[in-house]
């Protein structure tokens, strides 16, 4: 821990608060009416059921955090003249100044998801909507291999098997006994959501690599792209007839419409509590993503994995004290096989037995260090990079990836010395002095190969 503890705890509380408030708002939402509803008088009601709007209000939430980091930079470049992390960057020569319209790439990828995702949460509770997004470690582990083309290992995989078996036994625990508060629809449509959402990861990766920009100034770009799509495209939606769409027995286009935001501020402008949700849910979004990031920066990228699950029962409790769900016991088991799924992907929980503990990145670089391939300035390469690789529930922290990335470049390049590359798919290696090209292919191919064929070959 970098920082004090206890402000370091007010950092990782106020991330379970505003992550927790976040979904509470939303799915609070969702269960507002205007007109209200009225049984004893036989008046049906309209539902709030905006999943493009409030997906909208979600990427001004998300626009809100540039704001705030353009406030943090000026004061650092008052003090400074430039901020820390932007003269080490100048530096090391990475790209400071880049197009700025990149970002919109990812922020179709996150609009899909989350639009996907407030479709579902129509149909499921809160606590199943917050666990089917652990799925996300099964998408972008799969995403990762096909299309980054990095390697996973026997506790990878395993990790993957297990976040599945926990998604699978949540869905149908939810199905079967939720007593018609969760569809299997709603779970199709949370899981489609997270494989939208990998693209973020995906596009992430392929378009701002070696980019030097912040974590909160990345969010806020996104944000910002998200905005700037929606004023083009709820227009659009207006003008475009639905008619009538039954899905569980509801009409997911009540307005006969693909998004009617007239209504939808109409709706919230009458109705005291659902405009009060609406606010709060912006609130929350942008006030999550400055914590969490403000956690990885002054923490890991460790801890951040950790809360997640200490937020999903924070929401789980508090939707069962409003009485918007009933307690299913089995739902505790695939709830326990996601987060235990999840932390032994993530090497928070390394298992010593069959071979498990053999090719974590702490092995890798034990394995070298014990052949005198490995100083320790290598050590810290790889470790970074193991803070880098971290996935949780939420796509915030894929914008920590990136971060970490670009710390771990940085630091490499640093150590142009031992020239240790250990990552084949994200590092391209470069032989530019006589004899340095025999090191960077010996520690190549000891990445790749375990280290009894790389003896025998």
């Amino acid at each position: 821990i970098k920082m004090a503890s206890g402000f370091v705890y007010f950092l990782m509380g106020g991330m379970i608060c505003f992550g927790t408030m976040n979904t509470i708002a939303l799915k609070g939402q969702d269960r507002q009416y205007y007109p209200e509803k009225d049984e004893d008088a036989g008046k049906e009601g309209l539902q709030y059921l905006h999943p493009f709007f409030q997906c909208c209000c979600m990427m001004i939430g998300e626009y809100l955090c540039l704001a705030v980091h353009y406030i943090l930079l000026a004061r650092q470049k008052s003090s400074a003249g430039m901020s820390p992390g932007m003269r080490k960057a100048k530096e090391q020569g990475l790209k400071t100044e880049f197009n700025k319209a990149v970002f919109a790439i990812p922020a179709m990828c996150d609009i899909t998801g989350t639009t996907f995702n407030f479709f579902g949460l129509n149909f499921v509770t809160a606590s199943i909507y917050q666990m089917m997004r652990g799925s996300m470690v099964i998408f972008v582990a799969l995403a990762s291999v096909f299309f980054l083309k990095r390697k996973l290992y026997r506790h990878n995989w395993t990790g993957v098997g297990i976040s599945a078996c926990g998604v699978i036994t949540v869905g149908i625990v939810g199905v079967v006994k939720g007593g018609g508060e969760v569809q299997w629809q709603g779970v199709l449509l949370c899981l489609i959501a997270q494989l939208c959402t990998t693209g973020t990861f995906v596009t992430e990766e392929k378009f701002v690599k070696g980019v030097y920009v912040q974590p909160a100034e990345a969010v806020g770009l996104e944000g910002l792209s998200g905005c700037t799509l929606f004023v083009i495209i709820l227009p659009i939606m207006y003008f475009i007839n639905t008619g009538e769409v039954i899905m569980a027995g509801k009409d997911v286009f009540p307005f006969h419409k693909v998004e009617d935001v007239p209504w939808a501020m109409r709706q919230m402008f009458n109705n005291g509590t659902l405009c009060a949700l609406v606010f709060g849910g912006i609130v929350s979004i942008a006030a999550f993503n400055f914590f969490g990031v403000s956690v990885t920066k002054n923490v890991s990228a460790a801890a951040r994995a950790v809360i997640d699950p200490v937020r999903t029962i924070s929401i789980w409790l508090i939707s069962l004290a409003l009485g918007w769900e009933t307690f299913i016991p089995w739902q505790i088991i695939g709830f326990v096989l996601i987060v235990f799924g999840m932390m032994l992907f993530n090497e928070i929980i390394v298992l010593k037995f069959w071979g498990f503990d053999k090719n974590t990145k702490s092995a890798l670089a034990k394995r070298l260090a014990e052949d005198g391939e490995l100083n320790e300035e290598d050590k810290e390469i790889i470790e970074a990079r193991r803070q880098s690789e971290y996935i949780g529930e939420d796509t915030g922290q894929l914008y920590d990836n990136a971060k970490n990335v670009r710390e771990t470049l940085k630091a490499e390049k640093e150590r142009s010395s031992s020239k240790a590359f250990l990552d084949p798919p994200m590092l391209e290696p470069t032989y530019e002095k006589p004899g340095e090209d025999t090191l960077q292919i010996k520690l190549l191919l000891r990445y790749v190969f375990e280290s009894k064929d790389f003896k025998k070959k």
